[in-house]
């Protein structure tokens, strides 16, 4: 093949590299495959990925190529990274930075190392190019792209190809555990609401359904007042219908969002819907890229105020924020708020600035009508 042609395979090669590093970010399978490609861009014959805590001395997760034997994998994991004096060199490599094992260790060390005298040679492995993917106070995670034992050490095209696509697999790895740690928040923050005896739905500025609880799906599946069509919530009324639209539009004007309610009717009488915009700092949003909001159906009326607890959950809120809005439902003041809670004025006040963010209200009445509403 001519040189100009090489080049340009190699660099579509790279691309593809980088490309699949990216689509791993949501995909597991895509993740397999850009650490494959990787293995392939170096011309190695396995690879195993390790998550391990951060000291590098107990593999809590890993991912080796299929072709590899499991149980020689596990085995390593289990008895021998503790002592890997590769994986203890690449604690001083920076995400996307990699190593070349025999520019790291010698031949005598290498002899008599038993990673290398015994454990490698033992499942026809030998030179090593390792790569630090990700470091987090937690955990670190490490990637080995390694050759059979007869091939030569990691070279020159090696070097070229790790120096380019490297940097995108730790940036893609980076990702992934930030989308992880978001949606595990997320589906914290969908159970809380789960525990609510309210019908709580998350919708979109096109009032698109993206959640709902347990008490939402049962009111879905009834069919009374409301209905999904198309995937979108709308009200069966049609004057329900139009007050529905008009306060989700006032729940999706950014900074001037603002939280409302309307009622709807049903056989069994009026039913009480609250709107609010959902602000960032809730657990359910942090893994959405548009703007939402929440629909609230309150249980009937006659019920008691929501507990502290419930309201953290339902508005996002942090414990003091949702011990504040109780105790202004209560009808009492934020000065004795601050005495009970030992804290000056000023910080009450702050609190309550927090609140009013948060629910899309400007006023400290609104709150106050805001959780007596959702009460029923």
């Amino acid at each position: 093949m001519p040189a100009k042609d090489q080049k340009v395979r190699g660099e579509d090669v790279i691309d593809g590299a980088i490309a699949k590093a990216y689509e791993g970010v949501t995909s597991s399978e895509q993740w397999y495959a850009a650490l494959d490609a990787f293995r392939a861009g170096v011309d190695a014959t396995f690879f195993h990925w390790v998550e391990a805590d951060p000291l590098g001395q107990r593999v809590t997760n890993s991912l080796v190529s299929h072709e590899a034997p499991e149980a020689k994998a596990r085995e390593y994991n289990e008895h021998h990274a503790a002592g890997d004096l590769r994986l203890q060199a690449g604690l001083a490599l920076q995400p996307g930075q990699f190593m070349l094992d025999h520019e790291h260790f010698d031949a005598r060390t290498r002899s008599r190392h038993p990673i290398y005298a015994q454990w490698l040679p033992s499942v026809g492995l030998y030179h090593t190019l390792g790569m630090m993917l990700g470091r987090e106070d937690t955990h670190l995670n490490f990637y080995a792209a390694l050759r059979e034992h007869r091939a030569p050490a990691f070279d020159e095209k090696a070097r070229r190809f790790a120096q380019r696509v490297a940097p995108h697999l730790a940036r893609a790895q980076g990702l992934r555990h930030r989308l992880v740690g978001l949606e595990v928040a997320a589906s914290a923050g969908m159970a809380a609401l789960d525990a609510l005896g309210h019908a709580v739905w998350v919708v979109d500025a096109g009032s698109r359904v993206h959640q709902a609880n347990r008490a939402a799906a049962v009111r879905m599946q009834s069919g009374a007042a409301l209905d999904v069509r198309h995937g979108r919530l709308c009200m069966r009324e049609p004057q329900a219908q139009a007050a529905w639209l008009a306060q989700l539009a006032g729940a999706m004007a950014g900074p001037h969002a603002r939280a409302g309610g309307f009622v709807a009717r049903s056989a069994a009488g009026l039913l009480k819907f609250t709107v609010l915009p959902l602000h960032a700092d809730h657990t359910v949003t942090h893994s959405a890229p548009q703007a939402l909001a929440l629909l609230v159906l309150a249980p009937p009326a006659g019920a008691d105020l929501l507990s502290a607890a419930q309201l953290e959950s339902l508005l996002g809120l942090t414990p003091t924020e949702a011990r504040l809005a109780v105790h202004l439902a209560q009808g009492r003041t934020i000065k004795d708020f601050a005495a009970i809670e030992g804290a000056s004025w000023h910080t009450a006040r702050t609190h309550l600035r927090n609140v009013l963010r948060k629910t899309g209200s400007k006023r400290q009445l609104e709150v106050v009508t805001l959780v007596r509403g959702l009460a029923g």
